[in-house]
């Protein structure tokens, strides 16, 4: 820690450095709804009975608080809402029995290991990588994991929360190793250190909307054996030449220990904080986190319906006063009174619910699971038209009902090429090199082998009279799908010998040549053909 930094930092508070941004006070509870909508399993259904309190002022909170006020006390549960007057032991027995079918989290998987599923191409402008590039792709966190690794995480977390990023740090930063020590044991490449929305605590934007600064806070627990664990928290500041980090912790006599820990200027002349952040338009568990939970309290009322409706009730009609206390059952006889002039006599028999609701309902569910989808799908709308077009113009055969999904992986996928190519930027101005690095975007083609073969046999059935196409479209059928598990090697081979195969094809049905018109002065007749004598005129 340099004698500056000291100065400049060391008499920050706790009460300073904690201090949130409005944006993520409002959006802190719904972060974890939203991620427990993603997860469900236990701990979805563990929390659903639970009372939801966001902080006051915002959206759902300040309505428990107006209805409690006004009802002497309203719980708003989480997830499963509790009808109203519904008494809390009858609520408390459809929650044991409450079940969730998740839908968002397979969309946000659908769109993850697509994203996901073709290789990043990422290189510098000219020249080759650098020699840090291999290290720090192969270990960009300092704990195994390589880069793109990282940005699959950071992706699942703008999923979810619309915000997260990763600091570019020397370990020298993390471990408060100094820079020279860093580098004396060989550990001056930089690695990132994700962190999600809901660590991210405050920033600041210029004019232009780029960052000038940002606050970062880490949380683990920490166990010096054999004494009791305790949580330690590290919050790091960030601008455009200053990187300083305090770590907060609980002493063995139970007060807080604040200490600033290193204070350094970074060198890289930008804030090494990456940050990404997804359009409205795209941020898809918050357009679906409402539809998703009155979906699972109307498939939970559905089945409880349902359930009830499986008891029948047996009644007995009668006027005589004592009747209530016969008995009856399987093996029992049991006499009814008959009628006479002025009384009709006695019924038994057994009530059912109507189940034509329970239908209905049934019918309904359908009808809102499938707008769910159509809801991801219209995503699509919001994503730049110049997008549109470079999806339109980079396929053939595109399958008409994928083409949304495509457009919006590539929004996506515009979103992570950006945020890579400004990462190892800053790394090589942090390193000295001068590599400006660029990102291949990629062309989605989201279909199934057998919507591939269907177009196959679409296309192979109309003659266009093209080598290259023909070569281009052999060779994507035959490399892609149907090619998962080859080798590259036998891939290469693949596509010369359907490279050698269209060649000859293309020889063997070329047209004659058109005749060559002659020249002025010349015999028109070939050599090789007989002149045809005219038949003699007849004789006059």
């Amino acid at each position: 820690m340099t004698p500056e930094g000291e100065a400049r930092f060391g008499a920050i508070q706790p009460a300073e450095i904690e201090a949130q941004h409005p944006e993520r006070e409002r959006w802190l509870p719904y972060w974890e709804n939203y991620r427990l909508l993603y997860k469900g399993g236990e701990e979805f259904l563990s929390a659903a009975g639970n009372t939801f309190a966001p902080r006051a002022g915002s959206g759902q909170g300040a309505i428990s608080a107006m209805v409690a006020s006004v009802s002497g006390g309203f719980n708003v549960r989480r997830f499963l809402h509790q009808l109203d007057g519904e008494p809390d032991r009858k609520y408390l027995a459809r929650w044991e029995r409450a079940f969730y079918i998740g839908y968002v989290g397979p969309m946000v998987d659908y769109f993850r290991s697509w994203l996901f599923s073709q290789p990043m191409t990422i290189r510098p402008e000219e020249g080759d990588a650098p020699d840090w590039y291999e290290s720090f792709s192969a270990n960009s966190d300092g704990a195994g994991a390589d880069f793109v690794d990282v940005v699959k995480e950071t992706f699942l977390d703008i999923a979810c929360c619309r915000r997260a990023g990763w600091l570019i740090s020397v370990p020298a930063d993390v471990t408060g190793l100094s820079q020279a020590e860093a580098e004396a044991i060989g550990s001056a490449v930089p690695i990132v250190v994700r962190y999600p929305a809901e660590d991210i605590l405050d920033w600041d934007d210029d004019e232009t909307g780029a960052l000038k600064w940002v606050v970062l806070r880490r949380r683990r627990l920490v166990r010096d054996f054999p004494a009791e664990r305790r949580q330690v928290e590290v919050y790091t500041y960030a601008d455009r030449e200053w990187c300083a980090t305090w770590e907060k912790s609980t002493g063995e006599d139970g007060n807080e220990d604040f200490t600033l820990r290193s204070a350094e200027l970074h060198g890289v002349g930008d804030v090494p904080f990456i940050r990404l952040e997804l359009p409205e338009g795209l941020w898809l568990v918050n357009k679906l986190a409402s539809w998703q939970i009155d979906l699972f309290n109307k498939s939970n009322m559905l089945a409880y319906g349902q359930l009830v409706s499986c008891f029948l009730q047996p009644y007995l009609k009668s006027n005589e006063a004592g009747a209530r206390s016969r008995i009856f059952g399987e093996g029992i006889l049991l006499e009814l009174r008959a009628g006479n002039a002025g009384d009709p006599g006695e019924d038994f028999g057994w009530k059912s619910p109507d189940v034509t609701p329970l239908a209905h309902m049934a019918e309904y569910i359908r009808e809102q699971r499938d707008e769910g989808y159509r809801i991801a799908h219209q995503m699509a709308l919001a994503i730049d038209s110049q997008a549109i077009g470079a999806i339109a113009r980079s396929g053939v055969s595109k399958i008409e009902d994928r083409r949304a999904s495509e457009i919006i992986l590539s929004a996506y996928d515009g979103i992570l090429g950006e945020a890579i190519t400004r990462t190892l930027n800053l790394i090589s101005r942090k390193m000295g090199d001068g590599s400006e690095w660029c990102y291949q975007s990629r062309d989605f083609q989201v279909s199934t082998l057998d919507d591939e073969l269907t177009t196959a046999g679409l296309v192979g059935s109309i003659d266009i009279p093209s080598p290259t196409f023909k070569k281009w479209f052999t060779a994507q059928l035959a490399t892609g799908r149907l090619a998962s598990n080859m080798d590259e090697e036998t891939k290469a081979k693949v596509l010369k010998e359907i490279e050698e195969a269209v060649d000859m094809d293309a020889e063997r049905v070329a047209p004659p040549p058109p005749p060559v018109p002659p020249k002025p002065g010349e015999d028109a007749t070939p050599e090789s053909v007989e002149p045809v004598n005219e038949p003699a005129k007849a004789a006059g």
